[in-house]
């Protein structure tokens, strides 16, 4: 996913990948296939603003069920990558969405940026879609996995108590 800056006109330019993430890896989330990845450039004289669109599937363990499935996501972001000369501001990100680079600097890699989004994509709840409270994934009835056995133990001090209560 890297973008050579040298052949770059200024104004628009439109971007398409399509490819695997290479090392991605997130508490158990993985990412079964290509991922797609529109970026859209507008080059300046002091400036490259990029619109990066990001779609894909990732496979998730339900939170109720414990199986594996297989969700779709689509998130975006907006990045501002400043020419600057002073070394001290280059690679400092005091702003998330502004990267400083220097004039110098022949590609982007939009990877890194990438797995980033897809990572902050990632529900918090992780449960597939159900059917009248049946889990597409497995079959099973929801309420039948979430339930929840009651045990009454007493506590035998309680005993003299109830004994006094029903004279």
């Amino acid at each position: 996913m890297k973008i050579n800056l040298t052949t770059l006109v200024d104004g628009e330019t439109s971007f398409e990948f399509k490819d695997k993430i290479k090392d991605f890896s997130y508490e158990g989330i993985e990412l079964p296939g290509e991922i797609e990845v529109e970026a859209v450039l507008y080059k300046s004289i002091s400036q490259i603003t990029a619109n990066v669109d990001i779609r894909g599937e990732y496979i998730l363990t339900c939170d109720k069920c414990l199986e594996n499935y297989k969700t779709p996501f689509d998130t975006s972001y907006f990045i501002i990558y400043k020419y600057e000369q002073d070394e001290e501001l280059l690679g400092s990100d005091e702003d998330e969405n502004i990267k400083y680079i220097s004039p110098k600097t022949i590609f982007i890699d939009l990877e890194e940026d990438v797995k980033e989004y897809i990572i902050l994509s990632v529900p918090m709840r992780h449960t597939p879609e159900e059917k009248n409270d049946v889990c597409t994934v497995c079959g099973k009835n929801v309420n039948e996995i979430l339930k929840i056995e009651e045990t009454k133990e007493e506590n035998p001090v309680w005993e003299k108590l109830k004994s006094l209560k029903n004279k």
